[in-house]
């Protein structure tokens, strides 16, 4: 219960933690712009309200976008306007705009501005209407067929000596368009700035592992036949759960980890490919297949690899210090195996069986983790196995993992 509790707390108390308010402004429904501190929930598509606080010490507000009319945290890519438009959110059949009231990030900020909403993006000249960038895409019988209107309306509106080759080859993808309004302000001397280059990116890391495995080896015989001495055929061997005592064997791998490109990288999902080898003496006494008490043994050696496979979410202790929690599905595949099974009586007779248990090569099971990550490099970890198994014997285990990033 106590290591319970600490966990319960360490983990609320990171929850506090992780509450980051950055510098920024909103402007709300009556035009009044406020400078103040903004929740920076690092948002993947368009909020839908904000936390703020005037100053450090100043209460925790919230306003939602039928309060505001735009907000930005400086520095960042979070920059945000409500407009009233006419749109159409259909990607395929005739251009048919409703008008919609929408949240719109700012991806190009100049003369010239890209807006952003559910893959429809929008521009605006010179402070003039905002503007639908219409793309429509047909797909008949295995055909596609693009209706690339926005190309007239730029062509007709950003034409310049510079572009109009470039115009007809533009794409309606985010990328190919920053790069098309960042240029045309560049070629009309507009100072402008491209808000995705202050994104969260997706980051990798490179880790290497070591640890110690801890397992108790669990197989149960019942089913199988003995040969008994002057028999003509098999007794069945019943009620023989095996038990092996605690076993504790070194681990060494190595981890890829990909940062997921939101919520300032918190989330992540990873691989961690790691070999092992250890070895189980399984007996169980007095077990009576016979009306003559012995006892049962069963040896196994096995050399295996795990490979998880698994998402993780940080928690934010301070600027060097974070938890983690992760889930992964974990493969087992041995690469080597040897299996053995016998039955000795109480008067010291050795039995055999006469039917033998195949190997098994692969097996499948869960994890569940709890860490710790310090200055992004050194990570410590508790890991628990949930229906493990390696090849005829359950092996639930804990394991006690380092890791270090290369790169």
């Amino acid at each position: 219960m106590k290591a319970m509790s600490f966990v319960l707390f360490l983990f609320t108390t990171n929850l506090f933690a992780q509450v980051k308010f950055e510098k920024g402004y909103f402007i709300d429904s009556q035009n009044k712009k406020v400078e103040c501190l903004i929740k920076n929930k690092d948002w993947i598509g368009s909020p839908s309200e904000i936390e703020y606080k005037l100053t450090e010490e100043s209460q925790i507000e919230t306003l939602n976008f039928n309060q505001l009319n735009s907000f930005q945290i400086y520095e960042t890519s979070h920059y945000y306007i409500k407009s009233v438009l006419n749109v159409d959110k259909n990607i395929s059949g005739n251009y048919n705009p409703k008008l919609e009231t929408i949240i719109l990030k700012v991806l190009v900020d100049g003369n010239a501005k890209l807006y952003y909403n559910d893959d429809i993006f929008f521009y605006q000249l010179n402070n003039s209407e905002i503007k639908q960038l219409v793309y429509k895409k047909e797909v008949n019988n295995l055909s596609i067929k693009e209706d690339n209107l926005f190309r007239a309306e730029l062509y007709d509106n950003l034409k310049t000596v510079q572009n109009q080759i470039e115009i007809r080859k533009l794409e309606y993808k985010k990328n190919a368009l920053i790069n098309f309004f960042s240029n045309y302000n560049k070629y009309t001397n507009s100072n402008y700035t491209v808000f995705t280059n202050k994104e969260t990116t997706a980051k990798f890391n490179f880790n290497v592992l070591a640890g110690l495995n801890f397992t108790k080896g669990n197989f149960t015989m019942s089913g199988l036949y003995i040969n008994p001495p002057s028999s003509g055929g098999g007794i069945q061997l019943k009620d023989a759960n095996l038990e092996s005592k605690n076993k504790i064997n070194v681990l060494i791998g190595f981890e890829l980890e990909t940062l997921l490109p939101f919520n300032k990288n918190k989330w992540a999902i990873f691989v961690s490919p790691n070999y092992q080898q250890t070895k189980y003496e399984l007996s169980k006494d007095n077990v009576n297949p016979l009306g003559a008490y012995g006892t049962a043994f069963f040896h196994g050696t096995y050399s295996y690899i795990d490979f998880p496979v698994g998402v993780r979410h940080y928690l934010y202790i301070n600027a060097n210090s974070k938890l983690f929690l992760d889930g992964a599905y974990n493969l087992t595949f041995l690469t080597s195996v040897k299996e053995s099974r016998s039955f000795i009586t109480n008067q010291g007779d050795s039995l055999s069986f006469n039917d033998e248990l195949k190997p098994k090569s692969f097996s499948t099971s869960m994890k569940i983790g709890l860490g710790f990550n310090y200055d992004k490099k050194y990570s410590l970890s508790l890991n628990y196995f949930i229906g493990k198994k390696l090849s005829n014997i359950d092996t639930g285990s804990f394991t006690l993992l380092a890791s270090y990033k290369l790169f």
